[in-house]
């Protein structure tokens, strides 16, 4: 999986060399980290024409696809979320107008990330990935900051730009070949599925997708586990899930999905 992954990011997202590629995955997972390793900042100037920014665009961000093996899966779990956010206090060692910040959904790759902003998604991720390979990319690969228009940057996205990141998506889906594919908050599964959500608060039963494109892979909707949704908001979508765990809300959201999968595999066998 790796050289195909590695071949689509070289196509489609980021001008890198295949070393230098894995020389960025090798570092994000050692446990060694150097103060003077700066490889995940680069000028601009590489990413890849199939992505999009704006005359005034500063804070360039990509976050690049980003999973976890097992040797012997229960699963295979895709997990996506919307762009690679970025704040301009990011670039403290970057140039905010000339460079590009390369990084990891949910900066996993961090463990000052993962035990402070992100906590919550790497309770998440580190629980579901005890037992599956675990696969996390997002929608929209690029982000950037537009200094005139006050608006998140996919939203300056053509019509065939919105194609080109979804085409992407969908070669990522047909390379991993997921058992089940979460998606976090609710644009991203409108925007991979095509259809409108009524109701993110809901039981998985009833906002479950199955698409022909996908092979019937069933593609779920989770509230967002951002800080910016209210914990109350998580929670009664727990329960409606009948999970009643108000301790470790990321670890929570592992046992709906494992428990989801358990039902799924047993609908199988009947």
């Amino acid at each position: 999986m790796n050289n195909k992954i590695y071949d689509l990011i070289q196509k489609s997202i980021i001008n890198l060399e295949k070393n230098e590629l894995e020389i960025l995955y090798n570092y994000w997972n050692s446990d060694e980290k150097r103060d003077d390793f700066k490889d995940w900042i680069r000028n601009k100037d590489i990413i890849s024409e199939n992505q999009y920014s704006t005359e005034n665009a500063i804070a360039h961000g990509i976050d690049l696809p980003f999973w976890f093996n097992h040797q012997n899966p229960q699963n295979r779990i895709m997990i996506i979320g919307i762009d690679p956010l970025r704040n301009k206090k990011d670039f403290i060692d970057a140039d905010i107008t000339n460079d590009v910040i390369i990084g990891t959904p949910y900066a996993v790759h961090s463990k000052k990330m993962r035990e402070g902003r992100t906590k919550e998604y790497w309770n998440f991720i580190r629980s579901l990935k005890e037992q599956n390979i675990v696969y996390l990319t997002d929608v929209f690969k690029l982000f950037f900051i537009d200094e005139e228009k006050k608006t998140r940057s996919y939203n300056y996205l053509s019509t065939n730009y919105r194609k080109e990141n979804l085409s992407i998506l969908k070669k990522e889906i047909e390379i991993l070949n997921p058992t089940i594919i979460i998606t976090l908050g609710k644009l991203s599964f409108e925007l991979l599925t095509e259809t409108k959500l009524k109701s993110i608060v809901d039981n998985l039963n009833n906002s479950v997708h199955f698409d022909d494109e996908f092979n019937n892979i069933p593609i779920i909707p989770l509230v967002h586990l951002s800080g910016a949704v209210r914990k109350k908001q998580k929670l009664i979508f727990l329960e409606k899930n009948s999970i009643y765990s108000e301790e470790n809300i990321g670890q929570s959201y592992a046992s709906l999905v494992n428990n989801f999968l358990k039902k799924l595999k047993t609908i199988e066998q009947l």
